[in-house]
């Protein structure tokens, strides 16, 4: 996506007092963690997708296919079922442990 049609896409939120032009970009500059599974992960997968975070780390193929459906040109993992390491070690360096 190029920045011109980011911003189109999301200048909505972005005129937001709560979040702005930097909000916006804090997000796009984002990598999020979806540590749920089933709907719960699918749901959020998508919100944040639809809020324009930079790339997300999902449990399931479910939660990365709902993800991909809102923005087709962000970066989705999916974390190893079974491994948990790549998701605790997001956590532990976001500060969420």
């Amino acid at each position: 996506m190029t920045e011109g049609a980011r911003r189109l896409r999301y200048s909505r939120q972005a005129r937001l007092v709560e979040v702005g032009d930097a909000g916006q970009e804090r997000l796009a500059a984002m990598e999020a963690t979806v540590a749920a599974e089933g709907l719960t992960g699918w749901v959020a997968a998508r919100y944040l997708a639809g809020a324009g975070v930079g790339a997300l780390v999902v449990r399931d193929d479910a939660a990365a296919q709902a993800a991909r459906a809102v923005d087709g040109a962000l970066p989705v993992r999916v974390a190893p079922r079974g491994a948990p390491g790549e998701l605790h070690g997001l956590i532990a360096r976001a500060g969420l442990h």
